[in-house]
């Protein structure tokens, strides 16, 4: 029985063309320990059957269905969701990913107990295509992040909890990006709250064969660019202000994001441009030589972030 004592928690899950994923992610949605959730799904234009399977499985779900001819990405998708919820707090899950069953339970506590705290983070599990896992163990940071936030790239939208408050006031996600729109986000959010994190993994991440889709938004590599540029010109007073260390780290997580790309698609031209940026901001004979010889076995680890 639903305890409605409880802070309503809304979970919202957007959706395109994976209807079997997604139906995992609603179970997990499903098992959580904590009880009062509400489970919204937005379908960004679906054409699989979303709808149909959905209705005939999940009727704990609030379906909402977005026509082909009004698709604006997934940042429009969970702004629709947010919209659409009721509840004191957000939580956010992509169809391909799942929540371990304590997620919710976990970071409602955490958020509760730690003052000047508006949005909880949390660990993850990375699964590639071949079912093999990496489990995150390392803390994350925490506390006042207005400038660190510029420098993090570890919180994706499903490992997050925001206060619903907090997400109106930011105004949800920015619906003109396409890429690092979980960073973005954040950059606005920290400079109105402390970021916690339970330093537990509590979310799988599903990491797909991005090398084999060219389709993938992930590797539109001209896209990524273009969105680095709207972030640098709309936090541009904020990355100014940033303590030196902030701003030189920041420049080297672009570098390194960029040339992780350019390897994943096979850009040659691109990898050495990146390869000599990420030398500009980390002098070292090895990044040297990499920009040099253009080598081409550079982190496998890589392979596990999209």
């Amino acid at each position: 029985m639903v305890d409605t004592k409880q802070p309503l928690v809304s979970a919202v899950i957007i959706t395109h063309n994976r209807k079997n994923l997604l139906s995992k992610a609603i179970r997990s949605v499903e098992s959580q320990t904590y009880q009062n959730i509400e489970i919204i799904v937005v379908d960004d234009a679906s054409s699989d059957g979303t709808d149909e399977m959905v209705s005939s499985n999940f009727s704990s779900c609030r379906y909402f269905k977005i026509p082909v001819a009004q698709s604006r990405g997934g940042n429009h998708a969970r702004n629709v969701g947010i919209r659409e919820s009721k509840g004191d707090y957000i939580a956010l899950l992509d169809d391909d990913d799942e929540w371990l069953p304590e997620k919710i339970e976990r970071q409602i506590k955490c958020i509760r107990e730690v003052s000047d705290t508006r949005i909880v983070g949390c660990l993850r599990i990375s699964e590639n295509t071949k079912g093999s896992r990496v489990i995150e163990s390392a803390c994350k940071p925490s506390g006042d992040m207005r400038y660190k936030c510029l420098v993090t790239l570890s919180h994706t939208s499903s490992t997050l909890l925001i206060e619903r408050q907090l997400m109106d006031q930011i105004g949800g996600f920015d619906e003109n990006l396409t890429h690092w729109q979980d960073y973005e986000m954040l950059l606005r959010a920290c400079q109105h709250t402390n970021l916690e994190c339970v330093n537990v993994p509590l979310v799988l991440l599903r990491h797909h064969d991005e090398k084999k889709d060219p389709s993938r938004l992930t590797n539109n590599l001209e896209k990524w660019e273009k969105a680095i540029s709207y972030i640098e010109s709309k936090h541009a007073e904020l990355i100014a202000a940033a303590p030196k260390d902030i701003q030189h780290k920041r420049l080297a997580v672009i570098a390194h994001d960029g040339l992780k790309r350019c390897i994943r698609v096979g850009n040659k031209k691109k990898q050495k441009e990146y390869l000599g940026k990420v030398y500009r901001v980390e002098p070292s004979v090895k990044h040297y030589l990499e920009w040099k010889l253009n080598l081409l076995t550079l982190k496998p680890w890589l392979w596990f972030n999209k």
